[in-house]
């Protein structure tokens, strides 16, 4: 194009454009483009998207609109998932801004992402084309977006004006906010820096979400034997008691201990004894099945949570915990690794205030079958209390 609004977006927008990392096209789910319905936008499905405001360069209020999604991310962002975090932030990205620059159409793009890509399109009438239309021009479009040149061109044989407005290149992974108006006259350089402001508010929070989303995910592994973490077996056994409490069903928690591995870690060192920890994990996890939850807890041990599963149901299991350690036949440099584990067990009781009530007494349980021997199962009595 030879028009003077053909290239828009200065140095220093760009500039600032290249400092947000590409992650709309991080941890979405696969199966290739991925249109949405179109009206969860909340923002008019009729022919022209009209905005408020946008007819001339000062008529907009960016730093308003940027503070308003900012707060909305902030806030109401909390409660949205992981999984489709990326498509809600720029869904609710659109509606901001095109609360304040009317556009024909507008389509959000990422694609290359490792487990997926994405497109949202908007309106629902527009929809099928956009699609149809983006995947015609990927080629050009990641070209454009590798540069990060924000561009504004005539599409359609001169009957419309599109700005593309490029997400940071990263790697193989690539993508554009497309905005388009009808008409020659194209967007205003303040409209298509509103677009950028927010496009980059939308990267920064995404990026944010997820890192920390990450974070947590990682804090809540064990990272000698794969299991939950001790915090994370905390939340479960906290929220499996309260949920009992609410419904009325039973709760129980069994805490197991590994006799012997005291000696495997003197005798053989601390690389037998985290192969007995995993191997045990495993084994403790195929004996619970579908009743409940294993995670880490105090020292060596493990937490089994049981939610649903009365005293009888809860004894059941701990012995087939017990039972089936001795048939894992552990070995370790060609010697055997005798170890067996002891388990106390407890069912919630109706006057009990929270769950380390109950898994004290599952402790003192513990504490009885190492007495009687260890390789046992012992359930807590109110004479523990």
């Amino acid at each position: 194009m030879t028009a003077p609004w053909a290239l828009l977006g200065g140095v220093a927008f760009l500039a600032a454009l290249g400092l947000a990392a590409l992650v709309a096209c991080r941890r979405m789910k696969r199966g290739g483009w991925r249109p949405r319905r179109s009206d969860d936008l909340a923002v008019a499905s009729s022919g022209v998207v009209s905005g408020a405001c946008g007819e001339a360069d000062g008529s907009l209020d960016a730093s308003r609109v940027a503070d308003a999604f900012r707060r909305e991310c902030e806030t109401a962002g909390r409660d949205w998932p992981t999984a489709d975090l990326a498509w809600i932030v720029y869904s609710r990205m659109l509606v901001h801004l095109l609360a304040q620059v009317p556009a024909q159409s507008v389509a959000v793009v990422t694609q290359g992402a490792e487990n997926g890509d994405v497109l949202i399109a908007h309106p629902a009438q527009a929809r099928d084309d956009v699609v149809a239309d983006i995947g015609r021009r990927i080629p050009a479009l990641r070209h454009v977006a590798a540069t990060g040149v924000v561009l504004q061109q005539l599409v359609a044989r001169g009957t419309l004006a599109e700005v593309q407005l490029p997400l940071r290149h990263a790697a193989s992974c690539w993508g554009m906010v497309l905005l388009r108006r009808i008409g020659r006259d194209g967007f205003t350089a303040n409209e298509i820096a509103l677009a950028g402001r927010l496009s980059l508010l939308a990267q920064d929070h995404v990026d944010r979400a997820l890192s920390a989303a990450a974070e947590r995910e990682t804090d809540a592994v064990d990272a000698a034997t794969g299991a939950p973490s001790r915090e994370a077996t905390e939340h479960a056994l906290a929220r499996g008691f309260d949920a009992a409490c609410r419904s009325g069903a039973p709760f129980s928690v069994a805490l197991v201990d590994i006799d012997g591995l005291d000696a495997v870690r003197r005798r053989h060192g601390p690389g037998a004894a985290a192969h007995c920890l995993r191997e045990v994990a495993g084994s403790l996890c195929h004996a619970v099945a579908d009743a409940g939850t294993i995670g880490r807890y105090d020292g060596d041990g493990f937490a089994l949570v049981l939610p649903g599963a009365d005293g009888a149901a809860a004894r059941e299991i701990g012995e087939r915990a017990r039972i089936g350690v001795p048939f894992l036949g552990l070995t370790w440099n060609g010697g055997s690794l005798d170890i067996t584990v002891s388990v106390g067990l407890s069912t919630r009781r109706a006057d009990e205030p929270s769950s380390q009530a109950t898994v004290a007494r599952a402790g003192a349980a513990l504490v009885a079958a190492r007495r009687a021997g260890r390789n046992c199962v012992r359930v807590a009595p109110v004479a523990f209390d």
